[in-house]
């Protein structure tokens, strides 16, 4: 618990930037699923769609964030649960 004292800021630091890569790299990925079809067929520029990807991917985040928080807290996984599924999941494998 001592480490935890004394390297707290740290920890914290580092899960709020792996947490923003890890959000874009999932909206990045969201956004070329949606828009690649649109861009491709030539429908709307490339500019176009980052202007509206970039709008919509926010509004998302704003306004349904706060669900997806409460749901992924409310299934309650936690790190015994976590380990099990990953165990069985390697045996089945």
């Amino acid at each position: 618990m001592e480490s935890i004292a004394l390297y707290g800021p740290w920890f914290l630091g580092i899960a709020i930037v792996f947490g923003l890569y890890m959000t874009w790299g999932i909206g990045a990925n969201d956004v070329a699923n949606a828009m690649g079809t649109s861009v491709g067929s030539g429908a709307i520029t490339v500019k176009q769609a980052i202007i509206i990807a970039a709008i919509f991917e926010f509004a998302g985040a704003i306004i349904a964030g706060g669900n997806v928080t409460k749901t992924a807290s409310y299934l309650g996984i936690n790190r015994g649960t976590l380990i099990k599924r990953i165990k069985d999941y390697g045996i089945s494998a």
